[in-house]
């Protein structure tokens, strides 16, 4: 019996000590307010650097592949290759900086489509020219068509780049985690003293 009031009184000492340090720690604590709840770093693209790269790696690649092709040279297969990888891949670097592979590879197909309609045609109106046969303009619809074709894909995908990157930077915001500090009130069954912890918000 002695024992036990002994345990009970030491550890009411310790837990009265334990009191006003408490309370200094709650007074130093800054309370986030909870409007101002901190949220975890999350994943961000940037919308203007998204439609940047699609214009600027398309732009760079088909004038310095026709610069190339000017100059002629041992060089004019490097500038071949330039000008198909701008055509059918440049659009697409913003999609790739926002990981939508395979919107990229969707608008990337649908080029090189138009693309081959417009090789075709243009090789069929040519030859069409030198024979002195008509294909009744079957060459030369094909060509426009690939050309229009490949134009609107090519607009289309880098706009739709800026827009790629707000829905990936939507669908990183829909799961936030915020942490702010708080004062606990006082243990059940004590007048005084009070607690410090964490409040965790999720928001979907």
């Amino acid at each position: 019996m002695y024992a036990s009031q002994s345990v009970v009184t030491l550890s009411l000492i310790c837990l009265l000590r334990a009191m006003p340090a408490a309370a200094e720690e709650a007074q130093a604590i800054d309370v986030a307010p909870e409007s101002q709840v901190l949220e975890t770093d999350v994943a961000y693209r940037y919308p203007g650097l998204a439609l940047g790269l699609s214009l600027g790696c398309t732009g760079v690649l088909l004038g310095a592949g026709m610069v190339v092709q000017i100059e002629g040279g041992d060089y004019k297969g490097i500038g071949t290759g330039m000008l198909i990888a701008g055509g059918l891949l440049g659009p697409s670097a913003g999609h790739m900086y926002t990981g939508n592979w395979l919107r990229a590879l969707a608008f990337t197909g649908g080029r090189a489509g138009f693309l081959l309609m417009g090789v075709l045609g243009g090789a069929s109106a040519l030859a069409s020219g030198l024979s002195g046969e008509s294909d009744n303009g079957l060459g030369a619809g094909l060509l426009i068509a690939g050309v229009i074709g490949w134009t609107g894909l090519t607009i289309w995908e880098i706009t739709d780049s800026w827009f790629s990157a707000e829905a990936f930077n939507e669908e990183q915001r829909a799961l936030a985690i915020g942490i702010s500090p708080m004062v606990l009130p006082p243990p059940a069954g004590m007048d005084e003293g009070v607690g410090t912890g964490l409040s965790v918000c999720l928001r979907f």
